[in-house]
């Protein structure tokens, strides 16, 4: 009794060692057993890849955390993610491509045990998330500098989804419009620990499509590919995500516009102390109803840079017409170039572009 029970327990350890029954496999995992067929792919090659694939998962999984731990010192990253493949799902994959490649007419075409590693690309996959869109740019550059390219990145992307013109002119991505939606910045790594190179899967995207990927990939894979209620309601949420993104971007901006108003603001109230220093020191022989103006226009200028930059814009006018009526005053000429540039034809629309125009709509 106590023998059979020993025995029990180490099959029960060891039971990812086996496969599945082939009935039971292709009922779970929905296998087109007419084309599987007519493909010739052969069971017991398939089971003797998942045994060699377990005996490495522990290998593979060591070169995913070395990967994972280095682009987690990119300042840009918010975190990194890391799987291996489950060997279930890597007979699935095998499976499945091989009957989609022999349906497109490449009837040769074979997954074997001496080849399985470098066909199936996603062995290894690493998730690098960031939160801007535009930080993608300072990972990819981290990426094509540490490790060398098996191929093109790929960036996959949703119609009517917005791109910088860089990235649309730039010639070392392949931009890509995915079917469900999918966003991603996808590379294939090559990369080793042993004398033997491994293929490694890397995708950089925002939080908010990582959100939108699992959900995707929890709800529809691998038996609901079909489901086309569903595909359409993942759309859905697909755009959201989408939107968020952007949103986040819009937020970005307004940030990097308020900071740009703000030195604006520091900058002014700098010019007009040392405007009234100045004029403190201004010869008596000025008649007090030029001087006037000037000072009047000063404290107005105060007035309204301590509240609103947009709403100073007058007081700065009528301050340079305050100047230039007074022809003896020594000004800083600093002072005056900015002022000749507050006041020039354009500056404040160019402000109003950045910032207002974006809350009116």
């Amino acid at each position: 009794q106590f023998f059979s029970k020993y025995c029990y327990n180490r099959h029960r350890s060891n039971w990812r060692l086996y496969m599945k029954l082939k009935e039971q496999f292709f009922k779970e995992y929905k296998v087109d057993e007419d084309n599987y067929n007519k493909c010739e792919l052969d069971w017991d090659e398939l089971t003797q890849i998942y045994k060699d694939y377990e005996q490495r998962t522990t290998s593979f999984a060591t070169l995913a955390s070395s990967i994972a731990e280095i682009l987690r010192t990119n300042e840009e990253v918010h975190s990194v993610r890391s799987r291996v493949k489950d060997p279930e799902h890597l007979i699935d994959k095998i499976i499945r491509k091989t009957i989609k490649k022999h349906l497109a007419g490449e009837t040769d075409y074979k997954i074997t045990l001496g080849n399985y590693e470098t066909e199936i690309t996603d062995i290894i996959g690493i998730r690098a998330l960031h939160l801007y869109k535009e930080q993608a740019s300072t990972i990819d550059k981290m990426i094509r500098e540490t490790w060398n390219l098996q191929e093109k990145p790929t960036i996959n992307h949703r119609q009517g989804d917005i791109q910088s013109k860089e990235l649309v002119e730039a010639d070392n991505f392949e931009l890509k419009e995915h079917p469900a939606g999918y966003r991603s910045w996808h590379y294939l790594i090559s990369t080793q620990t042993t004398k033997k190179p491994t293929i490694v899967e890397i995708q950089v995207r925002t939080i908010f499509e990582e959100g939108w990927s699992e959900i995707d990939h929890r709800l529809r894979y691998p038996s609901q590919l079909d489901n086309q209620l569903l595909n359409n309601q993942l759309l859905v949420l697909n755009r959201l995500a989408g939107n968020a993104d952007e949103m986040v971007n819009t937020i970005i901006e307004t940030i990097n516009t308020i900071t740009i108003i703000n030195k604006e603001k520091e900058e002014q109230e700098r010019l007009v102390g040392k405007l009234k220093s100045q004029l403190a020191t201004l010869d008596k022989d000025i008649e007090n109803d030029k001087l006037e103006p000037i000072n009047e226009s000063v404290r107005e200028l105060e007035k309204k840079n301590n509240s609103n930059l947009y709403g100073n814009f007058n007081s700065i006018n009528k301050l340079g017409e305050s100047l230039a009526k007074v022809g003896k005053l020594n000004i800083d000429s600093e002072f005056v170039k900015v002022i000749n540039r507050l006041t020039s034809p354009g500056y404040v629309s160019s402000l109003y572009t950045q910032e207002d125009k974006k809350e009116d709509k």
